[in-house]
């Protein structure tokens, strides 16, 4: 049964893509550590647009290993999903502990609390609502394979994860060339 579960095997290939290929993108970054103190404005934004682009990074990997699962259950990809996720996860985050921290406050039982807490909940649930509208509202963008398609795509992710496993520099060349 598991092996035929498709949020099973979306959560193995979102794991093997965080484990063998995002590695190997973040260390094309350049990172230096700078003391939190003594950072000027320019280097903070710098920061920021590293963290943005590691987000979205992790993203498209996980896109990547997912497409021969997406294959597959489904026979298409769709174009927008890196773009969504980069999009809708952080807020989706913030609802999240935002719901916790609604539940936590009304066991308490601090009424004007429960009620602020409350509040901001319902108006990250809203916004997050109205972005997911306006990400559905852009169309049906989606790629549709074709059987070989898939099996090329699946020969090429068994070929770098072989390489990450056994480490050899060639296969991984090998791999990126196809």
């Amino acid at each position: 049964y598991a092996v035929s579960d498709v949020g099973m095997l979306f959560s193995i290939c979102a794991v093997l893509s965080l484990v063998t290929l995002y590695p190997l993108l973040m260390k094309r970054l350049p990172r230096t550590y700078v003391d939190p103190l003594f950072k000027t404005k320019k280097e903070r934004l710098r920061d920021r647009f590293l963290d943005l682009l590691c987000v979205f990074y992790a993203s498209v990997c996980i896109s990547v290993y997912c497409l021969p699962v997406t294959y597959m259950f489904y026979s298409s990809v769709c174009v927008i999903s890196p773009l969504s996720n980069l999009l809708v996860l952080p807020l989706a985050s913030v609802c999240v502990v935002l719901s916790f921290l609604t539940y936590f406050a009304s066991v308490v039982k601090i009424d004007f609390i429960t009620i602020g807490i409350a509040f901001l909940t319902k108006q990250a649930d809203t916004l997050l609502l109205k972005e997911v509208n306006m990400l559905s509202s852009l169309g049906n963008t989606y790629f549709y394979f074709d059987y070989r398609y898939g099996a090329v795509i699946a020969g090429v992710l068994l070929i770098i994860a072989c390489a990450f496993l056994i480490r050899r520099k060639t296969a991984f060349k090998i791999g990126a060339l196809l």
